[in-house]
């Protein structure tokens, strides 16, 4: 059965590290990271690093089937109050195209209309075409490409306005009227 809750990660956290490492192999092989290219890149996460992350206010939801966590999503704050990151979306590649990553991004999405936040951000390999389109498909616009020296590819940066998931969804009406101006709405 397929569950999604709000991690444990004290209890979870070497079970979230395994997920986040096999999800993200396959995108590390396709665009040939490794730890010396690319050691931030989340094949290549530690527990450590992870826990600095959620000391940092990472949230993370996952989906278990039965006792098998088999996606994720982390939600953090960005240092401009107005906006959130969505970070670590992942799915194991045996459960890729069940619409898990859609449940996942939905669920995030939910979450963070109810922070009174105006954006949504996430940085994704900008080559990565697929994974691009898939975000703008769900509302997200292209924003910016950055390259990093630490990393030997690009970042795009996409971003979503609080006012499009009205526009997406009748489900997250209730829960922005709560916040913002009836003017708006």
């Amino acid at each position: 059965m397929i569950k999604l809750t709000l991690l444990n990660v004290d209890n979870e956290i070497d079970m979230i590290c395994s997920l986040l490492q096999e999800s993200f192999k396959t995108v590390a092989e396709e665009y040939k990271l490794t730890k010396e290219n690319s050691p931030t890149h989340n094949a290549f996460i530690t527990q450590q690093t992870l826990q600095k992350e959620i000391e940092r206010g990472l949230i993370l939801f996952g989906v278990h089937d039965n006792d098998n966590l088999i996606g994720c999503v982390g939600i953090i704050k960005a240092s401009n109050k107005n906006c959130y990151y969505i970070e670590k979306l992942c799915v194991l590649p045996a459960y890729r195209h069940q619409k898990i990553g859609k449940l996942l991004l939905d669920h995030a999405l939910t979450e963070i209309a109810k922070q009174k936040c105006n954006y949504i951000s996430i940085g994704i390999i900008n080559e990565n075409e697929q994974l691009k389109q898939w975000y703008i498909n769900q509302g997200f616009i292209e924003q910016k490409v950055v390259k990093f020296d630490h990393q030997t590819f690009t970042v795009c940066f996409l971003t979503m306005n609080i006012i499009t998931l009205l526009q997406l969804s009748d489900d997250y009406i209730p829960i922005i009227k709560t916040w913002l101006n009836k003017e708006y709405i």
